[in-house]
């Protein structure tokens, strides 16, 4: 029989000409293909990010003003992902040093963000993975794994938001507006899979304590059917042998009454 194979990023859906289409494998395989593609373009804007903002301050550092205007406005707006014609007057109307310092610490926090959304996607893929394998799904460990990626959420939500202001109290050139609060969608998120996952366990181990009673009442109830057929054995074999002792003194008892018999005598004549 002829077979075909699909292998979406470590899932393999097997099916053959003859078979009827698995939705189910199809819709897991997909949903692993996404996850996979939303982790990979967090890791590459982190390390994009990372790279300009490494770049714009050696360049700062080596040449200062005597750089470019438009390649420090370039590395800005690739840096903080702040685009539009007013970047372009930052430079001029805040000075070389205050422009460097929002480009170096808002930079750094969107490449900071990137990488802790690339590490909750990556625990995320890990969760997804379960649905596939054979082992139960909603176990301690991913429990554990979910408790250990909440923190990150928080750090996506909160980091931008604080940055912002205290760039914009200090600094003054962004404003509290440009603040990211994208990321309380990974907390709520988080904490919807948190309940969902908590749940999902408690149900799971009084599946596991029913199981095991159900399994112990099994096996005392072996032990006991264990018991009687010993027990029956032994009766059987008691009754075989008073059988045997009662037989033994019938045939006892008719050679005792043997010798009383005699032949009865005949008259001489």
């Amino acid at each position: 029989m002829c077979y075909y194979y699909i292998r979406i990023e470590g899932i393999c859906v097997k099916y053959n000409e003859k078979s009827v289409f698995n939705e189910k494998n199809f819709m897991q395989a997909l949903l692993n293909a996404f996850i996979s593609i939303f982790k990979w373009i967090e890791l590459a804007l982190c390390v994009f990010t990372s790279g300009v903002v490494v770049s714009f301050l050696i360049i700062y550092i080596l040449k200062g003003d005597t750089v470019s205007h438009v390649m420090l406005n370039r590395l800005f707006s690739l840096s903080t992902f702040m685009f539009g014609d007013e970047v372009a007057t930052y430079l001029t109307d805040y000075g070389i040093d205050r422009f460097a310092a929002v480009c170096f610490f808002y930079g750094a926090t969107r490449a900071f963000v990137f990488g802790l959304k690339y590490a909750v996607i990556k625990n995320l893929q890990q969760l997804t993975d379960s649905f596939t394998s054979e082992s139960k799904l909603f176990t301690k460990e991913n429990l554990e794994l979910i408790d250990a990626s909440i923190p990150y959420t928080f750090f996506i939500a909160l980091t931008p938001p604080i940055i912002v202001y205290l760039l914009s109290e200090i600094v003054g050139i962004i404003s509290e507006t440009d603040a990211d609060m994208g990321g309380l969608i990974f907390v709520l998120f988080a904490f919807f899979v948190k309940l969902v996952f908590e749940k999902g366990y408690e149900e799971t181990k009084k599946l596991t304590k029913t199981d095991r009673l159900l399994n112990d009442a099994k096996a005392i109830y072996s032990e006991l059917k264990m018991e009687v057929i010993a027990k029956d054995a032994q009766l059987k074999s008691k009754v075989k042998e008073l059988a045997k002792i009662k037989e033994d003194k019938n045939k006892k008892e008719e050679k005792a009454e043997e010798p009383k018999k005699r032949k009865p005598r005949t008259k001489k004549k």
